[in-house]
């Protein structure tokens, strides 16, 4: 028994020197045990709502809103000099033939309306002229091309025509057919092709097509515009079976420049044996031009048309 006496007088010595803190100790320690299980417990939240978060995005197919941007707190490095736009570094080019300002060049037109073309009363006609496509706006010769690039517009209109007008006791018959094309140029591309045409006139003097012989010749034009070409094609008649009855057919076909803009009667008959009588081709241009030059007169765009000839 004295032992364990021993260790009881022991442990009241150690008890009477040891220090109790007072009641705020142990509240204390567990409001702090408090904090941090309330911080684990957010902590483990914010997690399970990033799994779901992630996992929904997954399984749905990102179908919501996206997630926003992870930031983040480093600072941005510094650019680096190759990255650094080049004070001397020019720009990018314009195209050619394409003002920078994005304006339209000075030296196109406005659209062709139907008024510069040929009008019904023009044309001794009950028939007005209408429009078809200019695949027929000039007669094969020898294969000859035309550079297009600097067209701007181009329209064709059928004119069926008499010489003489109506009267109240006689309507004539149709003496012949236009095709009348305008075409409006970039810079120098009216006084390009006027120069073609007149080559490719000169170098096909003579052409057979599917049989019948063709015979192309340079003829004096009439003082019209700015620049005027007139030439004729002639051919032998044939007749119905497609035989020749020994007489010819002549087409004529007038050019003539205003400016930037071109125009050009091509006169295509009527019936078999009847050829184009020049005169009335003659006649025919000058109206034509006159249509034309109102348009432009009328402030259709800055097409140069020259002094009224």
């Amino acid at each position: 028994m004295s032992d364990l006496q021993d260790l009881y007088a022991a442990l009241a010595r150690e008890a009477d020197g040891t220090r109790l803190g007072g009641p705020d100790v142990p509240r204390r320690r567990a409001d702090r045990r408090r904090r941090v299980r309330a911080a684990v417990g957010v902590a483990a939240v914010a997690v399970l709502v990033a799994v779901i978060t992630v996992g929904g995005r997954v399984v749905l197919g990102a179908e919501g809103p996206p997630l926003p941007p992870i930031v983040s707190t480093s600072p941005s490095p510094a650019q680096t000099p190759s990255e650094t736009p080049s004070a001397s570094a020019k720009p990018s080019e314009t195209p050619s033939g394409t003002p920078s300002s994005g304006q339209a060049p000075s030296n196109t037109v406005a659209a062709i309306p139907d008024s510069a073309f040929l009008q019904q009363p023009d044309t001794n006609r009950a028939d007005a002229p209408y429009e078809v496509a200019s695949d027929r706006m000039l007669p094969e010769l020898c294969g000859a091309r035309y550079a297009g690039d600097k067209i701007i517009q181009r329209r064709t209109f059928h004119v069926i025509y008499s010489k003489e007008p109506n009267r109240q006791d006689f309507v004539p018959a149709p003496d012949g057919t236009f095709a009348e094309t305008v075409t409006t140029y970039r810079a120098d591309g009216a006084t390009r092709f006027m120069q073609q045409l007149r080559g490719a006139v000169s170098g096909c003097p003579a052409q057979t097509r599917e049989g019948v012989r063709y015979k192309n010749r340079m003829l004096t034009a009439g003082q019209h515009g700015d620049d005027a070409i007139l030439f004729e094609v002639r051919y032998p008649t044939l007749d119905s079976d497609g035989k020749a009855t020994g007489g010819e057919e002549v087409r004529l076909v007038s050019a003539v420049r205003v400016g930037t803009v071109v125009l050009v009667l091509y006169e295509q008959g009527w019936e078999r044996g009847w050829s184009a009588d020049r005169t009335v081709v003659e006649r025919f241009t000058t109206v034509a031009v006159s249509r034309l030059r109102a348009w432009l007169d009328a402030g259709a765009g800055s097409a140069s048309p020259g002094p009224s000839r």
